[in-house]
């Protein structure tokens, strides 16, 4: 058993030997190949990897290369960008309003039953409701106030027809007393059309956690278009035509202020007071015309130019509702006052027949309105 373990190593041991110098040999050529072919090992110079004297590790590694530094310079511009798009307020107002005032009269009921008019009864035109539109945008300062621009425009139109009763008749109201007086059929039909420009910068004052108080002020700038046709026939009148124009340009300063009570998180009571002190143009134009004898004679045309102060207010009150990303929403009521706006050229006497007076009537327009805005 000895015996053949022994012949086992030696048997090992022998082929140990006999593979080793092949494998040497192997190794050898191997090495003076990659040495020929330029494959030598290069020995590290750990030295070299160190940053230069004074200098620490951190500081090398967090040197930005050029692209890392454009896109640092559009990371900050983007940032710019949504700061700047931060500080814009915007919105959009749409009001029911209904026009109310007293310088439509046209005609005057005679039943017939008194020596002058009997059972008269005057005829004026009313204005149903018609729509509003406004919009608004602006910029908020650094201090915390806001500079913005408010457009609005008001157009609404009326019509009416009138007949005069069985043995009844009509006097006109809007005709030269010289010529014509009484008509069987009047019909008129009038037209107002403003646009309004307001600049201003607004501030909020905080009164307490609940309460606060928006100021605001600015210049005004209003251009209003009226017209008024009058259309009488029948007895003195043959398919007569009466029209009054008035355009007025408005230019003024504007004040006002709005204050807020907050009832919870999200929404709250609101009330607005405002004044403008305008300074307007006005031209003012009438025509007469009326077909006698089958040809159309001018009675009256006549044009007048003035300047006059007026007076403009409106209050607001209402709920409003402030809900996600900035956003607000307002539900109310306004009154809006344009003194002195509404201008009658009326001939007085049909002896002196250049008699005549400006009648100049106040504007009342009120209904409900709804605003949405962004941080306004």
């Amino acid at each position: 058993m000895e015996m053949k373990v022994k012949r086992i190593m030696q048997l090992q041991i022998s082929l140990c030997v006999s593979f080793a110098s092949p494998l040497v040999l192997l190794l050898l050529s191997c090495s003076s190949t990659m040495a020929q072919g330029g494959f030598a090992l290069t020995p590290v110079v750990y030295s070299e990897l160190l940053p230069p004297a004074g200098e620490a590790l951190e500081d090398t590694v967090a040197k930005p290369a050029t692209d890392i530094k454009q896109i640092a310079w559009v990371e900050q511009l983007v940032k710019e960008s949504e700061a700047s798009v931060g500080r814009l307020y915007f919105g959009t107002e749409h009001a029911n309003w209904k026009m109310r005032r007293r310088d439509l009269d046209f005609a005057v009921t005679h039943s017939g039953t008194a020596l002058a008019i009997g059972s008269g009864e005057i005829k004026e035109l009313s204005f149903d409701r018609d729509n509003n539109f406004k919009a608004f945008l602006g910029f908020k300062l650094d201090d915390g106030w806001k500079a913005g621009i408010v457009y609005s425009n008001y157009r609404t139109s009326q019509s009416m027809a009138l007949e005069s009763q069985f043995a009844g008749s009509l006097f006109a109201t809007r005709s030269h007393p010289k010529y014509n007086e009484e008509a069987f059929d009047a019909e008129i039909a009038a037209v107002f059309d403003s646009n309004v420009f307001d600049a201003e910068v607004r501030g909020d004052i905080n009164l307490s956690d609940r309460a606060s108080i928006t100021v605001f002020g600015g210049f005004r700038w209003m251009d209003v278009t009226q017209s008024v046709v009058t259309a009488y026939d029948g007895l003195d009148f043959n398919q007569g035509l009466i029209t009054q124009q008035n355009q007025s340009d408005l230019f003024g300063l504007r004040f006002g202020g709005v204050g807020s009570f907050n009832i919870s998180d999200d929404f709250y009571l609101f009330g607005s007071l405002e004044a403008t002190i305008a300074y307007g143009d006005h031209a003012v134009s009438l025509n007469e015309m009326d077909n006698e004898f089958g040809t159309q004679d001018i009675l009256v045309d006549v044009q007048d130019t003035y300047g006059q102060g007026h007076l403009l207010s409106a209050a607001a009150f209402g709920v409003g509702w402030e809900f996600t990303d900035g956003c607000d929403l307002k539900l109310g009521y306004e009154v809006n006052y344009w003194g002195g706006l509404a201008d009658r050229l009326v001939f007085l006497d049909d002896t002196h027949e250049a008699m005549f007076s400006h009648e100049t009537e106040d504007i009342l327009m009120d209904g409900f309105f709804v605003r949405l805005s962004r941080d306004y």
